[in-house]
């Protein structure tokens, strides 16, 4: 697989590694990267070290790192401690989250918001993994439990040069602030006083923190006046495992008074000081218990202040009984054997493939996402075992479209067809990223003089280069159909500065040639592999014609091209374009499959843009090349099973609408915004009149039956759909409604921790405004782990819930995607709604009597009323009035007053305005605003009106508590 690594903070690479200090996680990327490289993968590291190749791990800036994670097509994307920066559209298929220090409350919205791109938080440890649940919220199967490593051979060499005997010496090698201060006060005094001989060696890595600059004089102090104290300074790896060689005990007193709450979360000096035979003195308190192997050392438990005197009577039991020590030592040499980093490698390895074939084990899903990529043999092969009426209609669309792939007349006949489609640009080829690209590559090998050009279509890239490379001397273009053929020779005649230097010709394969045949020093392939059924057999008949030691030189398309011309998807267009071609989209991984035993290949990815209006991906191309050998060497069959699962593929989703008579004034405008996001739309037929259901059909909706709503309720219409939904997730709208900026959907449609998405609904209106909702319109259609599905709850302002009141699961705002409603353009429309509503929010309020949310209904229809009568009454405030105002109180008092719940702004709103009616209670504003050790909450400011003060009370006091209480967690 191809990995990206990305390193922020310290620079690194193995240089850096190897002549000076560096810190856990920066150490921990650089020995990954090569370990990665090591079990077979190919890996570009992003970091603040040196560009270049070392030992075949390429490493670029860190500033390029976006573009490239962005742009280029790659497997697994790794980030180290950055949440944050998970977050933009990545094209890798897997994305790793690598965390390596403690999680902080305060980081959990950025951590949370970015689990839609995530496919597992790393943490180092069963501990590490559990603080991350803790501080962020995560659930646990988010969570993905690792280890950090040692470099065996580095060990080895230190200690086949390590004297036999080891000297009376402790080591402190953690960062000062972790409990170097501990261990020279408290611990270290009373251990000379025991034994004189005894030496400390205290070193580190360069990494000073700003605000400890007057603890760090201090321990410079303490180092100083300790007796027996050595200064090592910052060593390489090799050193310090040298040191470690010689000495007899790693001393660790473990937390600092000016750290209290740190807690190690792995310690990889802890687990090199094993694998180097050295016993480990330290606490018994984070992941040290699972870092040191039992026997391997003491762990101690309690305060290290406190327990000073344990912790010198470990260290002096090592220091001075040589039997103890070697115990000790053999037990963490026998736990290092395990913790070479090639295991994590091994184990990160499983995990991505075990990953992706659970995410690829859906044939139907899998093959749609072949589909709309155009990848068609191996939609085919994912295909051939499936069965149902779903994957029958996936190969009856495989069959009408790409049908033609399987008869070789049939092959011919198709690109006749599109023979006759072309329009020749001259300027447009040549404005091509790939038009330069292949033209400099030409141009830097002088020795180039034929061209065999196959699959040459209309000839404007063949003219195009052939007018900007001199050198060429003869240029042969050949294309499957004459009517491409034709139109490439009217290019040439028209548009060439050497026509009598081309030649196009209409061939099936080399032996039509003729007296063209070559040999050539170049034969260019150019966007043209991917319309061929078995391209391994077609390249090797063309490269017959090449020249022992020439070149070939192929362009192939990455991203969904040919989705995105005109016609496709049922796109309801006036011209539509009928013709399909493309039959592969060819991965990185596929060209090493086939090109794997060429001399010298090298394959360039050529990002060219995203597609910003439909489905949000690059489009890009692979520059590939190799030189031709004597005798070639064949190309190899793609490994269809391994591209089968090596694909994260694209979620599926039913857009799901209920629609009644006259809904065509709406109805189209509504699914045109769908049709790239839908692989199925559904609707269920509320009563539709004929022209609703032909303009339906047009966009390829299932019509199914469903109840009428204003009898059965809402969510029996809504669920009558729901049942005919097929995909992996469901998006349920109106058909007055229109999705906004559908192609940023995609990104979402993964597998992670999401059971839905909320999306913000607008409702425009021409005499007021409104602020958005932001209810759940995404949801998945999987049960969860006790079988439940979702379903909609509620006889009017139906919601999908797994249950009454439990909700739908884990949901985040999509903050790029909305919903335009214009159902609520005029008053007098409104109004006409909330009659027809009035009686089923009475019935859902019986029917589903534990519903919140049917409480805050009831809240503000009351209200409604109230404003209604009104401005019957001129304002005059009559006693039912009155009754109203009243039951909004006793509704806000008994369902919503202090309680922290989502829907509790829009009660105190609607009670606020019934108090102001009523003309009772006190106006209440308030701002709160919490901080802790530098770091401060965003304030929190709002009103309302309260007819008491233990009403005050009690909202203030849940408000203030939900400030707060993340405040108090000691991972603040």
């Amino acid at each position: 697989m191809r990995i990206v690594l990305v390193i922020p903070g310290l620079p690194a690479d193995p240089q850096i590694l190897r002549s000076r200090s560096l810190g856990g996680a920066e150490t921990a990327g650089v020995c990954m990267a090569d370990a990665l490289r090591r079990v077979g993968h190919q890996v570009t590291v992003f970091s603040n070290g040196t560009p270049g190749d070392y030992d075949g791990v390429e490493y670029l800036p860190l500033s390029a790192w976006q573009e490239y994670a962005t742009q280029v097509p790659h497997d697994v994307t790794v980030i180290q401690r950055m949440p944050e920066w998970c977050a933009v559209q990545l094209t890798s298929h897997l994305r790793w989250l690598w965390c390596h220090d403690m999680g902080l409350v305060r980081q959990a919205p950025v951590a949370r918001g970015v689990l839609w791109a995530v496919d597992a938080v790393l943490a180092l440890s069963r501990y590490h993994a559990d603080q991350l649940v803790d501080a962020w919220g995560l659930p646990r199967d988010a969570v993905y439990v690792t280890r950090n490593g040692v470099d065996l051979r580095a060990v080895d060499e230190a200690l086949a040069a390590a004297p036999r005997q080891r000297d009376p010496v402790a080591v402190y090698a953690a960062r000062p602030e972790r409990g170097l201060d501990v261990l020279l006060e408290h611990i270290w005094p009373r251990v000379v006083r025991r034994e004189p001989r005894a030496v400390l060696w205290v070193c580190g890595y360069e990494n000073p923190t700003r605000e400890l600059v007057e603890f760090y004089a201090r321990i410079r102090e303490l180092m100083a006046r300790t007796p027996n104290v050595h200064w090592l300074g910052h060593l390489t790896k090799s050193a310090l495992y040298a040191h470690y060689a010689r000495a007899s005990v790693y001393l660790y007193p473990t937390p600092s008074p000016v750290m209290p709450l740190f807690r190690e979360v792995s310690c990889i000096s802890a687990m090199e000081a094993q694998a180097c035979g050295l016993p480990v003195v330290t606490a018994r308190a984070g992941a040290l218990p699972e870092t040191v192997a039992p026997g391997a050392g003491t762990l101690v438990d309690g305060d290290p202040v406190d327990q000073a005197d344990a912790y010198a009577e470990a260290a002096l039991r090592y220091l001075c009984d040589p039997d103890a020590r070697e115990r000790a030592g053999r037990a963490g040499r026998s736990r290092a054997q395990a913790l070479d980093w090639s295991g994590v490698a091994r184990d990160w390895s499983q995990a991505w493939e075990r990953a992706l074939r659970e995410r690829a084990a859906d044939p139907v899903r899998t093959a749609l996402h072949f589909v709309r990529r155009s990848d068609i043999v191996v939609a085919r092969h994912t295909l051939r075992d499936a069965d149902g009426e779903l994957a029958a209609e996936v190969r009856g669309r495989i069959d009408r479209h790409w049908g033609w792939a399987d008869r070789s007349a049939d092959y011919r006949m198709q690109y006749e067809a599109i023979g006759q489609t072309h329009v020749p640009n001259l300027d447009a080829a040549r404005s091509m990223t790939r038009f330069g690209l292949v033209r400099d590559w030409i141009a830097a090998r002088p020795q180039i003089r034929r061209v065999l050009d196959v699959g040459c279509a209309e000839g404007t890239m063949s003219v195009g280069l052939l007018n900007e490379l001199p050198q060429v001397q003869r240029w042969v273009a050949v294309d499957i159909a004459q009517a491409s053929v034709q139109c490439a020779q009217a290019v040439r005649d028209a548009h060439a500065l050497r026509p009598d230097a081309m030649s196009v010709l209409r061939a099936d394969g080399p032996d039509d040639l003729g007296p063209d045949g070559g040999p050539f020093d170049l034969l260019f392939v150019g966007e043209t592999l991917e319309h061929v059924p078995c391209p391994w057999e077609w390249l090797d008949s063309w490269e017959r014609c090449v020249a022992p030691g020439g070149w070939v030189l192929l362009t192939v398309p990455y991203g969904p091209w040919e989705y995105l011309t005109p016609g496709y998807a049922g796109r309801p267009d006036p011209d539509p374009y009928p013709f399909r071609a493309h039959l592969w989209e060819f991965s990185r991984s596929d060209l090493h499959d086939m090109l794997a035993d060429k001399e010298g290949v090298e394959i360039v990815a050529v990002p060219g843009m995203r597609d910003r209006d439909r489905t949000g991906e690059v489009l890009g191309h692979y520059l590939v090349s190799w030189r031709r050998s004597d005798p070639p060497r064949p190309a190899r069959p793609i490994d269809l099973e391994r591209k089968r699962w090596q694909v994260n593929p694209r979620q599926t989703v039913s857009a799901m609408l209920i629609a009644g008579p006259g809904c065509a004034d709406t109805l189209g405008w509504c699914l045109r915004s769908l049709v790239d996001v839908a692989d199925e739309i559904v609707i269920g037929d509320c009563g539709m009149r004929d022209d609703d259901r032909r303009l339906a059909q047009q966009f390829g909706a299932r019509i199914v039956s469903a109840p009428d709503p204003l009898q059965a309720g809402f969510d029996a219409a809504r669920n009558a759909a729901l049942d005919a939904c097929r995909m992996d997730w469901v998006l349920w709208i109106d058909t007055d409604e229109r999705l906004v900026n559908p192609a940023a959907v995609h990104k979402y449609l993964r597998a992670n921790v999401y059971d839905g998405y909320q999306i913000s609904q607008h409702h425009f209106a021409v005499d007021t405004t409104f602020p958005p909702d932001r209810p759940v319109r995404l949801f998945r259609r999987r049960p969860r782990a006790d079988g439940v599905c979702m379903r909609f709850w509620g006889r009017a302002h139906e919601h999908p819930e797994y249950a009454i009141g439990e909700g739908p699961g884990l949901t985040v705002v999509l903050p790029d995607v909305h919903i335009a409603h214009v159902g609520y353009l005029s008053e007098w429309g409104r109004r006409a709604k909330f009659w027809r509503n009035l009686p089923l929010v009475v019935r859902d309020a019986q029917d589903y009597p534990d519903r919140q949310i049917t409480k805050l209904f009831l809240m503000r229809d009351e209200m409604h009323l109230v404003t209604y009568e009104l401005e019957h009454t001129g304002g005059r405030v009559t006693p039912a009035v009155r009754e109203r105002c009243r039951r909004v109180l006793e509704l806000w008092r008994t369902h919503f007053r202090g309680r922290a719940h989502y829907l509790s702004d829009q009660a105190l709103e609607y009670v606020t305005a019934a108090l102001r009616v009523l003309g009772e209670g006190v106006e209440v504003s308030w701002t709160v605003v919490a901080s802790k050790d530098g770091h401060q909450s965003p304030p929190v400011q709002h009103s309302g009106r309260f007819a008491t003060a233990d009403d005050v009370e009690a909202e203030l006091s849940w408000r203030v508590r939900q400030v707060t209480t993340p405040l108090a967690s000691p991972y603040w």
